[in-house]
């Protein structure tokens, strides 16, 4: 499962994707429940609850894989048919667990014969965003049939904050890199690219100065793993 972190610019369209199916499904209920004039026996504050409780729970999960450095899009990178049709199992119980235990939570002293049908009707948008997703943001490059198996490089920082000289802090990320080897062509180790974002109020002014520095930290650092 781990292969390390996506983009940054990924992982913000990611969650921007996930608002704004948020918003859509919020819009269908509202829509569907004012056709069918329904808002006696149900209240905004459920309507809105029970949406927000489903996707919020998706970026919680979301932001957890990050922290941990888990990109729960895929598993590995080889064309197991096993491996996917675990992986498919695995999404539909989690995504019925958690729709079946929020619903209940916000619908479970209803009796109205509408609510139910409204339920299967969150649990279809949810779904659809869920797929959507899965299909849309799973890496291109995840399976390689001539892919033996990949090695995992970390970088880590000697420090993570950096004093400049005018006060301010420079905030130093961690990095992963791959060497991965395939039975069809000859795999070369010597070079490994790593991305190392850093947080500075002042990044165009010491840019090249902070090249020279980093590949010192890079030569000196033994947190390869």
């Amino acid at each position: 499962m781990l292969y390390g972190q996506p983009h940054i610019d990924t992982k913000i369209s990611l969650f921007i994707e996930i608002i704004r199916f948020f918003i859509t499904a919020l819009a269908i209920s509202i829509l569907v429940i004012t056709i069918a004039r329904k808002w006696s026996v149900i209240s905004f504050s459920k309507v809105l609850k029970s949406n927000l409780s489903l996707y919020g729970t998706l970026i919680g999960i979301y932001i957890i894989s990050f922290i941990l450095n888990i990109y729960i899009n895929n598993f590995s990178r080889k064309n197991d048919l096993v491996e996917k049709v675990f992986y498919a199992l695995f999404f539909l119980i989690l995504f019925l667990i958690q729709a079946f235990y929020i619903l209940k939570y916000f619908y479970k002293n209803t009796k109205e014969s509408f609510i139910k049908g409204y339920k299967i009707l969150i649990i279809l948008l949810y779904f659809v965003s869920l797929v959507y997703i899965v299909i849309n943001y799973f890496p291109q490059n995840a399976y390689d049939k001539y892919l033996i198996h990949s090695k995992i490089y970390t970088y880590l920082p000697i420090e993570n904050n950096k004093t400049l000289l005018d006060n301010s802090t420079l905030k130093i990320d961690s990095a992963i890199s791959s060497i991965d080897y395939y039975s069809n062509k000859k795999t070369f180790e010597k070079d490994l690219s790593f991305t190392i974002y850093f947080t500075t109020r002042h990044k165009e002014m010491f840019l090249l100065v902070l090249k020279r520095w980093i590949l010192q930290m890079n030569l000196e650092d033994q947190a390869v793993k």
